[in-house]
């Protein structure tokens, strides 16, 4: 996709001595694994100031991507000495792509988005046990239980996520003075193209900037706008807090949940925008009742299923092989070929949901 120009200058109050105008361009992506980052490299390449999504970190965390970006430590040198250190956690596939995309740009990196121990983070987490609960009832063929568990989590979820873009916005405001004072060579520019990298139901964030005049270019890594029926949920009580929530979309997000992971074994899909896409179309196919009895038959099967999933071996396809028989009683099938995937692809991107 041709990158379109920053946003335009912010405009601000003169002062002494001339100082460069910002340009701020959101970029709206999805960040799931290292495929995903073909479009956002060369978007890296175009800015002087790069900020990714990035919650729950610590200082340490920005040196080190402070450190990748300007070649003085590799990606893979860092993983090998992180996950050394701390046994029981791995650097995941979206870190990852993210190291692979700064390795030696030599772009300044600021992260504005929440730190560890905020409490934003221990809300998010919170609300996500939720999400968790309602997968496991899902599975285990406790459908009113899923349903219930899930419509809390998409209340609670979507109110963190407004503050946590409030708290981006705010920090977002207080950039300047910072980036002249660690990187002086940038205040003889004209201008300082900042570039923010976001998750796709983060939409909210720019319509905040929007509405205190702020100016910024907006850009999504694919078009036309689709995201999963989950995140649609979330970003419509964002927008619409206590508004009630459709019943058929909330089941369809429940079966969304464990379509995504045997996309996710699928070789002829190529990236998480495509996982998505096709996840929502298969998802869609279902009603509410469809969704209940399809929970059932999981339920019923439960124990295999859980086993199935824990004893397979590494690379092996897992939930794909588990559901396709749950499926194929509704006509629903995964897509066995590329061409078969591009059309369904096409499908969804022409009813444009």
């Amino acid at each position: 996709m041709k990158s379109k120009e920053f946003g335009p200058k912010i405009e601000e109050e003169e002062t002494k001595e001339k100082e460069p105008e910002l340009r701020l361009k959101i970029f709206f992506s999805t960040h799931k694994n290292e495929r995903d980052f073909g479009a956002l490299k060369k978007e890296v390449e175009g800015c002087d100031v790069y900020i990714p999504e990035l919650s729950n970190y610590g200082p340490e965390f920005l040196k080190a991507l402070r450190d990748i970006s300007f070649g003085k430590l590799t990606p893979g040198g860092f993983i090998l000495q992180y996950e050394a250190e701390h046994l029981y956690k791995q650097i995941s596939d979206y870190i990852r792509g993210l190291f692979k995309t700064i390795y030696n740009s030599k772009k300044p990196i600021y992260l504005i988005d929440i730190p560890e121990e905020h409490e934003l983070v221990f809300k998010s987490k919170e609300a996500e046990r939720f999400n968790d609960c309602a997968y496991d009832y899902f599975l285990r063929g406790d459908f009113a239980a899923a349903l219930a568990n899930q419509r809390i989590f998409i209340k609670a979820y979507g109110k963190t996520q407004s503050e946590r873009e409030k708290y981006i916005f705010d920090n977002i405001k207080k950039l300047k003075p910072e980036i002249i004072k660690d990187y002086p060579y940038l205040k003889n520019q004209e201008e300082i193209k900042i570039l923010v990298s976001i998750g796709i139901g983060h939409t909210g964030l720019y319509h905040r900037l929007k509405g205190e005049k702020i100016p910024a270019q907006r850009q999504f890594s694919f078009l036309p706008f689709i995201s999963s029926i989950a995140t649609e949920l979330i970003r419509g009580e964002q927008f619409f807090p206590g508004k009630d929530i459709d019943n058929r979309k909330l089941a369809q997000s429940l079966i969304e949940m464990p379509v995504e992971l045997a996309l996710h074994e699928n070789k002829n899909i190529n990236d998480s925008f495509e996982i998505m896409k096709i996840g929502r179309y298969l998802a869609s196919k279902f009603n509410e009742k469809d969704v209940e009895k399809f929970s059932k038959m999981l339920g019923e099967k439960y124990s295999e299923i859980m086993n199935t999933s824990v004893f397979a071996l590494p690379g092996e396809p897992k939930w794909q092989q588990t559901l396709e028989p749950f499926l194929e009683k509704f006509g629903v099938k995964f897509p066995e070929t590329r061409e078969e995937v591009k059309e369904i692809i096409r499908k969804v991107e022409k009813r444009g949901k």
